[in-house]
């Protein structure tokens, strides 16, 4: 496709999508399929980067109501996971740890939950999610919880460590390095071989 086209192309999907009410984004969302509508996530992106910090609560309720929607679409609920990974609070930690153990969401989930790194509540939810989640989706989780540091986790991961399932073992071990400090190291060295 030539330069010109493209930018055809793109002065079109910016026209129709400035046409589009802001209602109707938010309106569309449940039933939103990728690749089906680019004007819905357009649109919610536009109305995120323009509102300020502190004024983000009701996007951040419109998102959670998708969410936890029985009727919304599994992209519709990926994609408000991703925008709860730049707006969440800790409000929306409940429905995101409810999400770990399912192999459709934990992903979007715990990488929201990853990225809210001074959020205890959202620290305490993927710790739980170490006890409590399938062992393929604790490999991710632990991944998660390394990449926060939380050193709390120490205890879980440590035990993971020992696990008969090697990938699952081996990605504690991991962890372990990765939360690092002196605890991570004692814990590392008191595993045994």
């Amino acid at each position: 496709m030539n330069k010109k086209l493209k930018l055809a192309c793109a002065v079109i999907g910016v026209i129709l999508c400035a046409r589009m009410g802001l209602a109707d984004a938010w309106e569309n969302l449940p039933n939103w399929k990728w690749g089906a509508n680019p004007c819905v996530p357009e649109e919610i992106e536009g109305i995120v980067r323009g509102t300020p910090v502190g004024d983000r609560g009701p996007l951040e309720d419109k998102l959670l109501a998708v969410l936890t929607s029985a009727n919304a679409t599994p992209d519709a609920k990926a994609y408000c996971c991703r925008m709860l990974m730049r707006l969440g609070t800790d409000k929306c930690v409940p429905d995101l740890a409810k999400l770990l153990g399912d192999a459709d969401f934990s992903h979007y989930a715990r990488l929201a939950l990853q990225r809210m790194q001074s959020s205890e509540v959202a620290g305490a939810a993927l710790r739980a999610a170490l006890d409590t989640a399938p062992d393929a989706l604790k490999i991710g989780i632990l991944g998660s919880v390394a990449d926060r540091r939380d050193e709390k986790a120490i205890p879980q991961v440590k035990a993971l460590a020992a696990n008969a399932n090697a990938d699952l073992a081996s990605a504690a071990i991991g962890a372990l390095g990765r939360i690092g400090g002196k605890a991570g190291l004692d814990a590392i060295q008191a595993l045994k071989t």
